[in-house]
């Protein structure tokens, strides 16, 4: 079975965020060196996440359905919802002073819905938080 952890899965995004800005650099109307955009990281971070959660629930015989970027309500998104975990994944902390209410604003909407809320950073930004 495959198990995932903080170090293989930072290894894979690694390459993957190398692998995504070699590719979007190759597109032919490209005109400068690998590119780097806000949301870039992130959306490989996700796609990088939901790949090991799709390969590890396969391993245990689990079958779930992962929808990607779930509407909570109004402008409240969650980027995974997996039954009903609603999950936001994080490729650091908390970028700014508005994100720990607008987070709890996520989970209050969340768990209006029927969810369960979980927000996740890596190990090593959570002496940060």
């Amino acid at each position: 079975m495959e198990k995932f952890d903080e170090k293989t899965i930072q290894r894979l995004f690694d390459r993957n965020l190398k692998t995504a800005k070699e590719g979007l650099a190759s597109l032919t109307f490209c005109s400068r060196g690998a590119p780097s955009f806000k949301g870039l990281s992130g959306w490989v971070f996700e796609q990088t996440v939901q790949d090991c959660l799709r390969k590890e629930l396969k391993a245990l015989g689990i079958r779930a359905e992962i929808h990607e970027q779930v509407s909570l309500g109004g402008r409240a998104k969650a980027d995974f919802l997996i039954g009903t975990i609603a999950m936001e994944v994080k490729t650091s902390g908390l970028f700014d002073r508005n994100a720990a209410s607008r987070y709890r604003r996520y989970r209050t909407a969340a768990e209006e819905k029927g969810y369960v809320y979980h927000i996740s950073y890596p190990a090593r930004d959570l002496a940060t938080l």
